[in-house]
């Protein structure tokens, strides 16, 4: 199975050659493709380059600070999405946080590069496979194997590398509760406009946004139910986190006002049940963002 590994510029470029390298090593069934030369790809489409993006079922986004707005990785993301109803466009990041992530790629569900989010993605990987994909004793124990080796190659590669230039700052708590009050505008104008203008009531929560207590995972449903749009309760771990989800969530083609709706719920139904307070005391008392990890057996 082909997987295209979409880059931009020289740190870029020195993780693809990473990642073309070690992902046959885990799962052998699987062809990366890249194209080394970045001068190429803003100049000179060639036959061979379109012909992998169209054939393409998965990509990985190789997503640096230096290249997180690059037309190409852009144009290619698009690209490889419109291939089929079930392509994959897997933004990794490095040396970079969720919430830093604007544009097009917030649409897609992104990957931080640390072991248990980097193993989920090489798991989708494997799962695409289907008759050939290994059983998952084995990856488990390919994965732990090699994991070491690459994370040990890009921690060097990131250390090792000088930016060419100036890099965007992080957006700020108040940059995102800002951008919070604006979406939430715009959602609740969608409402009006919409045919569905009821609110949606209590009894209808878990249609569209359901806990799943034994991956301590939140699931959010999507329009046709699909697929599920999966998110970690350990990773909504303070305000700043909870907002940003909230983003990458409204931000989805699929999604409207009740998703966003049902996910808040969801977020002060876990607060209760797990801390017995409110959400909004809990992350963000009197507006001030604060840190606090959820127990490991959440249970609604």
């Amino acid at each position: 199975m082909d997987v295209f590994i979409s880059w931009s510029g020289k740190l870029g470029k020195a993780i693809a050659d990473e990642l073309r390298t070690w992902l046959p090593t885990v799962i052998q069934a699987v062809k990366p493709f890249y194209s080394p030369d970045d001068i190429a790809k803003g100049k000179n489409w060639n036959a061979e380059l379109n012909q992998r993006l169209k054939a393409s079922r998965i990509g990985i986004i190789i997503v640096t600070p230096e290249c997180r707005e690059a037309p190409w990785l852009l144009y290619e993301a698009g690209a490889i999405s419109s291939n089929f109803d079930e392509a994959h466009v897997c933004p990794v990041l490095f040396g970079m946080h969720p919430a830093d992530i604007v544009g097009p790629l917030v649409q897609f569900q992104v990957t931080p590069f640390e072991r248990a989010e980097f193993r989920k993605l090489v798991g989708a990987i494997n799962s695409a496979l289907g008759e050939s994909r290994l059983e998952n004793e084995v990856l488990d124990r390919v994965f732990e194997t090699f994991w070491p080796r690459l994370n040990e190659a890009i921690e060097k590669i990131i250390k090792s590398h000088v930016p060419t230039k100036d890099t965007s700052p992080s957006r700020t708590d108040r940059e995102l509760l800002e951008e919070l009050l604006r979406l939430t505008r715009q959602l609740s104008q969608r409402s009006k406009i919409s045919s569905r203008t009821e609110k949606v009531a209590d009894s209808a929560l878990g249609e569209l946004v359901t806990f799943d207590s034994t991956h301590q995972t939140i699931c959010v449903q999507t329009d046709a139910n699909s697929h599920t749009y999966d998110i970690e309760l350990a990773r909504l771990d303070s305000g700043a986190e909870i907002v940003d989800f909230i983003f990458q969530i409204a931000a989805k083609g699929w999604s409207g006002p009740d998703h966003v709706y049902q996910f808040v719920r969801m977020i002060e139904d876990l607060s209760q049940a797990a801390f017995g307070v409110n959400a909004q005391g809990l992350f963000c008392p009197s507006g001030v963002n604060k840190t606090v990890p959820w127990p490991s057996d959440v249970q609604l």
